[in-house]
């Protein structure tokens, strides 16, 4: 934008002031700028690049306002609308008041300029050098410079580089605060962008324009993951690019081997350069993956537009990635069972790991210097009676030890597999796990000669014990190690912290309960869960976790759900998680009232989860038919059935005190409880025949 110099306000100053209104951010950038504007920097270019939609046009057009603050004049060439020719450039730089001879001291921002890449070199080498020493240029596209740059001592000092990244976590509160979207749904806005513009944009548009839609998945907005695609993705040559770039979406790490097996193609190589030239991708030392938001809108994309392709492409990554960990060992072996994990991040068991940690630690064996960490984290964490089997364990099987490394020198959590079938009386005496381990066992479908049963004996992070972190990533890597390396593995038990935390992970990998292991160590309570793999084989329990991922109910092998005899408080529990769940099918699949007489007895025409949720919504609709119970109604209603962003809203929504809407909300769901109960254990239709309060 040239200087308006003494012509009156126009509609582009009027835009120019909205547009810094809702700039945010992007302050290193700004100060590093600033430097070069004050002549406190050699810097003559400033390189800025990254994916689509990042905000590249938005810090450009903020270094104009700040070279018009220092009273520089500001000419803008965005390639988006002009031709990328040497002659379209500089007659684009007249129209906007700037010639070769004029101004000694321009600044000149190149913007869209991944469409003029054929320019790189004429503007390196003939258009760059001819210009005023005194001149910045900004050049603004989705990729980096060519390494002509750096390799040329001249331009070395010259050139600024600038890799744009999504915001930062207070950028992106700034931004959402900005757009005058509500502080309750920051949280989510900013889980499902990852910080990046463009699509905190559309997320606050969409909140603006349908303030009583709660978006929590990006499915559930299919023309914002329209324009996220076309926005984040260059043009795509041919349909084997197309698919290469899904598998990348889809893949925790993609390499040209896993794009030869799972495409079937012998452009693996091919492919592979493409998708590290894309500005969305990045370059590891284990493949090449994409940018969160990337990975996350390519994915849904092709989940909601061709779910029969999505499933196909999910078990052909996991049957690779299976095939893969028997044929390697060690740390390439963690790896290929890391795909595995990783496909676990749209199931129902998404919240048990922590993704952005995975692949960041690794198991190792245990060094003489590791037992004292191993006992101190043990005593911290799960007490000193528990401390004291880890020793125990140390001294009679130390080869079933693993410990998680990271950078850090002492160990940041460990796991160890313990093989029950080689434990003799005196190793089973002082530990209450085991024993009962073993009795479960004996009492369901004892050892055969030759079978062997492994217990997952201990599993703690050092920091945070059994919740989702570096070493509850690993568990699953070192699980299944264990039963590709052993085939002779019959019975796989887990022990957990008897929290129930981890019932709905167990029910859904297929581990069930071992009723009656139940014990305490000191003041600690554990469960245990196990799995009989002489049921079927290896191969089909990867092919019914596929199923499960891709969600499918939670059901036996067989295909017959397993009735489950609820007590009323656990029935209670399960049925105010299902109302929070109501709108999370993914959720739903592994509530244990999918499982339940309720549930599976009477309709073969539904799946489970779908079931389960008419039930809950049929009893509200029987609550809201009695004239006494209206009030309860209309408090499930607000909170589960069409919910407000938070309880707070929902009171005031419907114009009750808080104390009082709270009331009329746990009245209500014990209401609910009570409904369905008497259906479970009675069959009696879901009906309201009792009052209120």
């Amino acid at each position: 934008m040239a200087r308006s110099g003494g012509r009156g306000a126009t509609l582009a100053d009027a835009l120019g002031r909205s547009r810094a209104a809702r700039f945010v951010g992007r302050a290193a950038e700004q100060e590093m700028f600033g430097q070069i504007l004050s002549g406190g920097s050699s810097v003559r270019v400033v390189w800025i690049h990254g994916p689509g939609g990042v905000g590249k046009s938005s810090l450009t057009q903020a270094f104009r306002r700040q070279a018009a603050g220092a009273g520089r004049l500001a000419i803008q060439v965005d390639f988006a609308s002009v031709e990328p020719r040497p002659d379209a450039l500089l007659r684009e730089a007249a129209v906007q008041g700037w010639a070769t001879d004029g101004d000694p001291a321009p600044i000149i921002t190149l913007d869209s300029f991944e469409r003029a890449a054929a320019l790189e070199g004429w503007l390196q080498h003939e258009w760059l050098p001819a210009l005023p020493a005194a001149a910045i240029v900004v050049v603004a596209g989705r990729r980096p410079p060519s390494h002509l740059w750096r390799s040329d001592e001249g331009w070395r000092e010259l050139l600024g580089e600038i890799r744009l990244r999504n915001f930062a976590p207070e950028e992106t509160a700034a931004y959402l605060a900005g757009c005058d979207v509500p502080e309750s749904e920051h949280e989510t806005a900013a889980e499902l962008t990852h910080g990046h513009p463009l699509a905190l944009s559309l997320v606050a548009d969409l909140a603006r324009h349908d303030s009583a839609k709660s978006l929590t998945r990006l499915e559930d907005a299919p023309n914002l993951v329209d324009e996220l695609v076309r926005r984040l993705v260059d043009s795509i040559p041919d349909e084997a690019h197309r698919r290469a770039l899904q598998l990348c979406a889809h893949a925790w790490m993609t390499t040209e081997d896993l794009l030869r097996e799972v495409l079937e193609t012998r452009r693996a190589g091919e492919l592979l350069a493409w998708l590290r030239g894309l500005s969305l991708v990045e370059v590891g030392p284990y493949g090449v993956f994409p940018h969160d938001l990337a990975r996350d809108v390519i994915d849904a994309d092709l989940r909601w537009r061709d779910a029969v392709a999505y499933a196909d492409l999910h078990r052909r990554v996991q049957r690779s990635s299976v095939r893969r960990a028997t044929q390697v060992t060690g740390a390439e072996q963690q790896r290929a069972i890391m795909q595995v994990v990783h496909a676990h991040r749209h199931s129902a068991t998404a919240a048990f790991w922590n993704y952005d940690e995975l692949g960041t630690a690794y198991f190792d064996s245990v060094r003489p210097t590791d037992a004292d960490h191993l006992l101190q984290m043990t005593s911290r964490h799960q007490g000193d009676a528990q401390a004291a089997l880890v020793e125990h364990w140390l001294g009679r099987q130390p080869g079933a030890f693993r410990v998680v490394r990271t950078k850090a020198s002492e160990p940041a959590g460990f796991a160890a597999v313990v093989r029950l079938d080689l434990a003799d009386a005196s190793d089973l005496a002082p530990d209450p796990t085991m024993r009962a381990a073993r009795e479960a066992i004996e009492r369901r479908r004892p050892l055969r000669p030759g079978d062997h049963a492994t217990v997952m004996r201990f599993l703690i992070d050092a920091e945070r014990n059994q919740s989702p972190s570096r070493t509850l990533n690993l568990g699953p890597v070192l699980s299944i190690q264990t039963l590709l390396e052993d085939p002779a593995t019959a019975w796989d038990v887990i022990c957990w912290v008897d929290s129930g935390a981890m019932d709905p992970l167990m029910e859904f990998i297929d581990y069930q309960r071992l009723d009656g292991a139940e014990h305490r160590i000191g003041a600690g309570a554990y469960a245990l869960f196990g799995r009989d793999f002489r049921r079927g084989s290896l191969a089909d329990w990867f092919d019914l976790l596929a199923d499960r991922e891709l969600g499918a109910p939670v059901m036996s092998p067989t295909g017959r759900s397993d009735l489950l005899a609820l007590s009323f408080d656990e029935f209670a529990t399960s049925v105010g998680r299902a109302l929070k769940d109501l709108h999370r099918r993914d959720q739903l699949v592994a509530n244990p009232l999918c499982r339940s007489r309720l549930v599976v007895e009477g309709d073969d025409d539904h799946e489970p989860a779908d079931r389960l949720a008419a039930l809950i919504r049929d009893a509200a609709d029987a609550l809201a038919g009695h004239p006494r119970e209206e009030r309860l109604a209309r408090a499930i209603d607000r909170t589960y059935l069409r919910p407000a962003p938070t309880q707070e809203a929902a009171a005031e929504v419907l114009g009750l005190p808080f104390s009082t809407y709270r009331r009329h909300l746990t009245r209500g769901v014990e209401r609910i409880v009570e409904m369905l109960w008497r259906r479970e254990i009675g069959g009696q239709e879901v009906s309201s025949n009792r009052s209120g309060e």
